[in-house]
Order: structure tokens, then sequence, then C-alpha cells
């Protein structure tokens, strides 16, 4: 069986733990203490040994044995006053003195011992005071709910609500003092004193505190500039409720840790607003431009502190999110720090202000770690590099970062939800853009919901996605997707294209004018207006485009410009036509291959290779006669890239007419990719050796490298015509073999698909193709003129060569 220790208490029914009649606990029972030999030293020690300071002057007196049934543990003491307990002094030993008195000894002792709570009214640490000063806490080992619950209730503050593991306002380097009540296992202590066990300055010692059904929580609320000023609230029954009457016996303010009150003034619906003398307001440090996400901050009377994440969880995350206005969250992490001025913060989810949940306040508490949030609200979204606001490559900003999303495993789902997030339409489609720079975001989409806001594929593993050369950028083009186009190069008239639809700019005298006409000028890179008039065209007015915009001379694209809330009355009686004052112009560097270099508003330079097509490389060889696209081998690596994409309409025929996007003055991403194209017009035939006019090896020009012609491209009659036809040489009479060394240069005309016309060049051949397979080079002797001596000659070396070879 368990033995409890030994204990001496003062008893009586007052309640007062420094006056009274001496009981002991001894062997689990309570017993008394007889008075013969009594002296001041016995007082002395059983004040001493209480805790109750010294006994006072002629304060014993003879009182009534409460009990007959309990058992005289200790008589005939002889103490010497320096004993710590009352059995340390000579006796004869327990329950061994006979004692006939029906009376026992009650004394004072000096100490005035009082037990409150360092808080709120009912709540707090518990805290003891001697002699009206502070003294102490008690430690919270040893103790539970019937001590707490006793402690309620002798303070007038009803029963027990909670203890909570920690309070929030204590004065750290008090004294502590250890308490122990297992002596009262059948009947609470009169007062808690009485459970005093003695000092404890160890740091596992951790003070005792209390909410009581007394408390009342409280908190201000309607004002997230500063949350100590507003309307007073009081939580009831887990609902906050207002406040309608100051009633209370204490400083609202004080107990919300705003200072104090200033005069409370009655709104008309005569709820009672409170403001506070200090300025407190929940604020998210990033170092950059968003107030939704960083290290949790309380700002006070403009001077910023940490808050302490000790027992940070996702439930104060959110709260803060809620609170600034900044959505969801996203997630929450733990940074490094050193002190702060909250820490064991506890929310409900349903305060006003992080500052008003349950939580130790402090001007300089230590700890370890702070809180870092991140809120959907700071996630910003955009479709970049594109010929719109609703389409180009998706890039996020996260935590204060633009970054690329990848293509693979993205969704419809996914580009929908992107659209309606930028009011581009209710879905969209993927499309490739400029690849752009920096590094990639990864998105982890939930599967079990629809998403409406791309911010709910963000974790807080996102930032974490590996760069990756070959990873392609997502891209979308949203069904709300809109451009403005000129139906010829930088003149005609002004043209809307919305999904598969084409609209016209209404004409109307009230907004088409010289403001509007530069504006669409300049957003298709065309300098200014030379002159803009209006067109009646029948076609044209059934399809006016249904807004109308009012343009001034800064705006530099028409969905910059303001619309009209009201049309005009002669919106659809006219459409807008304009000339510009600038021109495009496309070429290639050499003149019908290299790369694609571009002439506007006096500045030449390359187009990026990202969204270049083969089927652009069609229309432009088309436009410059130079026949059709062939293979390139010899792409450069490095151009002056001055327009990162264009983008043909439905009523393009000339790629000047495209809406071209402009590459910024810092963006080197393209820098090593220019558009490059080789058209079937820079490719001529001829014979290596110029002095023998119609026979010989065959070379072709070819990406500006004069190179060989594989045998097996010769076969073909019309092939071999075409070549002597067109250097004047007649037809073809047969091949020959190749004479010479092989160039060092691998590539040759593997393939060539020419037709029967005589009048047609090589560059016309529907096929020519070069390799760097190996093969066997070729050459050709044609029936036009040519000098007998130097075919002999090329006959005799040939055979010579042939020789040395065997």
């Amino acid at each position: 069986m368990f033995l409890a220790e030994d204990r001496l208490i003062l008893k009586n029914k007052g309640g007062y733990p420094c006056e009274g009649y001496l009981e002991v606990y001894h062997n689990n029972t309570w017993g008394y203490v007889g008075d013969t030999h009594w002296d001041k030293n016995t007082e002395k020690v059983a004040c001493k040994s209480t805790h109750c300071g010294e006994p006072a002057d002629s304060s014993v007196t003879d009182i009534g044995k409460p009990s007959e049934d309990r058992p005289i543990w200790l008589n005939e003491l002889k103490c010497e006053g320096d004993e710590s307990a009352l059995w340390e002094c000579k006796h004869p030993g327990w329950n061994s003195s006979y004692y006939s008195k029906l009376t026992v000894k009650k004394i004072t002792c000096s100490s005035n011992i009082t037990i409150s709570l360092d808080g709120p009214k009912c709540a707090g640490a518990v805290k003891y005071s001697i002699d009206g000063k502070f003294d102490g806490y008690f430690c919270n080992s040893n103790i539970g709910e019937t001590e707490a619950r006793l402690l309620c209730k002798s303070l007038g503050c009803g029963g027990l609500r909670q203890i909570p593991s920690e309070w929030e306002d204590m004065e750290r380097n008090a004294a502590k003092m250890k308490l122990d009540c297992s002596a009262f296992k059948n009947a609470d202590p009169d007062h808690l004193w009485q459970c005093v066990k003695g000092n404890d300055d160890s740091a596992s010692c951790k003070p005792f505190s209390v909410i009581c059904e007394g408390y009342t929580r409280l908190q201000l609320k309607g004002n997230q500039s500063n949350v100590c000023s507003g309307q007073l609230e009081k939580e009831e029954n887990n609902n906050w409720v207002p406040v309608q009457q100051d009633n209370f016996d204490f400083d609202v303010c004080q107990q919300m840790h705003c200072g104090n009150s200033l005069s409370p003034n009655n709104s008309t619906n005569k709820n009672l607003n409170v403001t506070c003398t200090d300025e407190v307001k929940v604020v998210l440090h990033s170092g950059k431009d968003s107030k939704c996400y960083g290290t949790v901050n309380i700002e006070v009377n403009g001077s910023d502190n940490p808050v302490c994440a000790s027992t940070w969880t996702k439930s104060e995350a959110e709260l803060v999110c809620k609170e600034l206005g900044c959505g969801k969250l996203i997630y929450t992490q733990e940074r490094q720090n050193s002190r702060g001025i909250m820490d064991h913060v506890s929310c409900k989810g349903s305060e006003s202000s992080l500052w008003h949940c349950e939580a130790e306040h402090g001007n300089n508490i230590q700890c370890s770690k702070q809180p870092y949030v991140v809120c959907s609200d700071s996630v910003e979204v955009k479709l970049a590099d594109g010929p719109g606001r609703c389409a180009g490559r998706l890039e996020i900003k996260h935590e204060g970062q633009w970054r690329k999303v990848p293509a693979n495993r993205w969704t419809e789902a996914q580009s929908a939800a992107v659209c309606k997030q930028l009011e581009c339409g209710e879905k969209g489609k993927t499309e490739k853009f400029s690849q752009g720079s920096g590094s990639f975001l990864s998105i982890t989409c939930p599967t079990n919901k629809k998403i409406s806001n791309i911010s709910e594929c963000l974790t807080e593993n996102s930032n974490n996605q590996r760069p990756d050369r070959e990873v392609e950028a997502v891209g979308i083009t949203c069904e709300g997707h809109k451009v403005v186009f000129l139906s010829g190069t930088c003149s005609g008239h002004v043209g809307i294209e919305h999904g598969r639809e084409i609209y016209w700019l209404s004409g109307s005298k009230e907004t088409w004018n010289q403001e509007s006409a530069d504006t669409v000028c300049q957003q298709m890179h065309c300098g200014n207006a030379a002159s803009f008039s209006f067109h009646s065209r029948a076609d044209m007015i059934n399809k006016v485009w249904k807004d109308s915009f009012s343009c001034s001379s800064r705006k530099k694209s028409l969905s910059e410009c303001s619309q009209t809330t009201l049309l005009p009355p002669d919106h659809q009686t006219s459409t807008a036509h304009v000339k510009c004052s600038g021109n495009i112009e496309m070429r290639l560097t050499n003149s019908c291959w290299g790369k694609v270099r571009i002439c506007v508003e006096g500045k030449e330079g390359d187009m990026c290779a990202d969204t270049w097509t083969e089927d652009k490389s069609v229309k432009l060889c088309e436009k410059l006669n130079c026949g059709t696209p062939i293979k390139a081998h010899n792409s450069p690596r490095d151009g002056d890239i001055l327009f990162k994409s264009l983008h043909p309409t439905s009523q393009t025929t000339d790629l000047t007419q495209s809406i071209f996007v402009k590459n910024q003055d810092n963006d080197n991403s393209c820098r090593q990719k220019p558009a490059y194209v080789v058209c079937s017009g820079s490719v001529k035939p001829r014979f290596s050796i110029p002095s023998y006019k119609c026979f010989g090896n065959i070379e072709v020009e070819y990406e500006g490298k004069w190179i060989p012609v594989c045998e097996d491209a010769l076969k073909d009659t019309n092939n071999r015509n075409t070549i002597c036809q067109e250097l004047k040489c007649g037809d073809a009479v047969k091949t020959l073999l190749y004479f010479g060394p092989a160039p060092t240069d691998k590539l040759a005309i593997s393939n060539l698909n020419c037709t029967a016309n005589a009048n047609s060049p090589l560059s016309a051949c529907s096929s020519i193709t070069a390799s760097t397979a190996a093969c066997k080079h070729s050459g050709l002797r044609c029936s036009g003129v040519y000098n007998d001596l130097c075919v002999s000659s090329f006959l005799i070396i040939l055979c010579s060569f042939s020789l040395i070879l065997k």
C-alpha cells in the first residue's frame, strides 16, 4: 500500500492556512498534536514547517479536540526551534504518549497568505503572495482537476473550465513552490497552501494555470488595421456575441493585451465599441510585395514583433489568412527565430484575430521557431508572351517569384481553372508559346474535386521542381482570347478575332478618332496613324464588335482603353479603317536562307524559334519567292531577338499581318534560339571545276556551302536533266565517277525529286534532301558544248586515279 509523506497543517473552519490547530498526516491517517511540554520552540517549528513564518505574539489558545476518533500522533515534543518538521523534535514516538486532555493548541503564525490568478478575472497562472507582496507561482506537477476546482471555487469563480498547458502572462524569474495534495485523497484541503511542499527552482517546474467558469473571453471585431479597436464581443457557449453594456469590474483592454481602455462609445445599434490605447495588427513579412505570405508578426504601436511557433498548427495559420483577407491557407512552415511577443497560441478558428486567441503574451519570449504562412491570395496567375491577355505561357507567382509550369501531366481541367481565374472564359486549350526564362513550379492538383483556383494545386513542396532543359512550359489559349488585327500590313480594316469568329471595330465618330487609331497602330508595331477613316461595307456592318472603346494617347493597346458604358448612336453604321505611318518587313539573312529577320519601327532583329512552325516557314519562303522550305542542318546558336513570336489570324494572308509579341530588352531566354529557315530557292548546282563546262563532279550550294551529290540522287533522268539544263548544258548524257578526294564535310544531297520541265531550276524540285549518311558521290556529263581536250584530259586523269586506287 502506498504511504503518503507525513504532513503538518494548521486547520480551522475559516480556511486560513496559517492559523488553527495542528493536524498531522501519518501512516495515511490524520491525527492531532498534544500540548505536553508545549513551548515557544514548538510553535516556531510548527509555523516554519507549514511555510507560515513565525509565531504571532500571544497567539496560542486551547480549543476542544474536533474528534475523539483520531489518534494523538505526537506529544511530549521537545524542540530546539531549528528543526524543519515537528517529528524531528525529540518525542517518545508516534502515538506512543498517553494524552488525556480534551483540548489541543490553536496557534496563529505571522504570514498572511493570499492565492490569486495572474491574469484577467478567473483565469491565469496560480500565484501566491505573502503579506500582500507577490512571491511566486505553484508548480503544475502533482496537481490536477481536484485542486483546480477547489481553487476556482475558493476564488468565487465557479467551477473549472480548463487547465491550459501554460498561461500567457507571468513573471519568468519568480519563485516557484511545489504542491502535494496526496494526503487529502478522501477530502479536499481547506486551502491550497496546505499542500505546499517547499520551493522548486528546477527548470521542470512550470507554473500551474487554470481557467475558471467565471472567466469571460473577450475580443474586438471589425478593424483589421487595429485589432484593439472595434465592437466588443464575449464568448458564450463557443459563440461570440456582442457586448451591449460595460458592466465589467476590470479593464477589458488590459485583458485583451491592448493597453488601457479609452472612453467607449456606443454605436447606433447599442453594441459596445471600444478603442484601446495600443494599436495592434497581425502582419505577414516576406520582404516582397505581398501581404499574404511570410513570417507571422504582430505590429504593436508601429513596432514589429515575431510570433513564436512552439505549438503552432494549421488552425492558427488558417485564422491568419482569414483575418488578413488573404483567402485560404496553402501551407504553413516554421522558420528559425530567437524571441517573440506571443507563444503557445491556440485558436478555435472563430476568433476575429490571432491576437485574441489564447496564448502566452510577453515582450521578449524566448523561442526557436517562428511560423511562416502562405495564403492563396498571394498567388498570381498570368499568361505571358502571348498575343493577348488570355493566351500565352502560363506563369504563376508563388512566394514573390514568377515561375513556369511543366506541360507534362497538365490537364484541360487545370486550363479551365486558369481561364476562369483570369476571367477569360470557362475553358482553354494547351498551345505552345515561347518558353521564357526562369525555373519551373511543381503543380499537384487534387484529384477528388474540381478546382476553382490554381492555388489549390500548390503545396509546400511546389518550389522543389528541378530545372530541366527538356521540359516544355505549358501554354494556354482561353476561349475568351481575342486579338486586334489589320486586314493588311500596317493598314486596313480594324478587326477583332474571337475564337473562330471575326468582328470589325466600330467606326463611330464618337470613339474612332486619332487617339484610338494611334493606339491600334502602336499595338500592331506600326507607328502612329497617318490617317483614319470610316467604311460602311454591308458585310462588315453586320459583324461590328459589341464594345466601344475610348482611348487616350498613353494607351498601347485597345484592351487598355476604357470601354464606354453606353454605345454611341452610330455604333453599327460604319467600321474603322486606318493607315499607319510604319511598316513591317520580313526577310532571311541570306536572301533565301538564314535567320528570320524582322524590320519594324526603325529596328531590325531576329525572331525567336520557340513558336516558329513549318507552316510559317512555308509562308515566308513563298512570300520571298524562294520556293519551299527544306531541311536546315546548321541552325545558328546566337541571335539578336526582337520578337518572341508571331501569331497569324484566320484572315492572315501575309506573315507581316500577324500579331507580333515583342521581346523585352532584359529577356535573354531566346538569345540562343533564333528562328532559321532554308528555302529551296537557295539551292543551285555547279560543276566543281569551272573550266570543265558541261561535265565533272556535281556540287550543290546548300546553306552557303557547296556539297557533293549522292549517286542515288542522280539515278532519275529528270533529276539529271534538271541540273544540266540549269547549267545551260543541254540534257544529261550519263553519270560519271566522282573524281578526287571525298570532302571532309559528310553532308551531301541524298535525294532529289524533279519533274520533266525544261524551264525548271533545281530549286523548283519537289524534294531536295541533304543528309550526313555515307553515300557514293557522283559526277555528270551533259550533252552541251565542251572542250574535247578537256574531256580527254579529265578521262586520263580519272583513269589514272582509278588505277592508283586499284
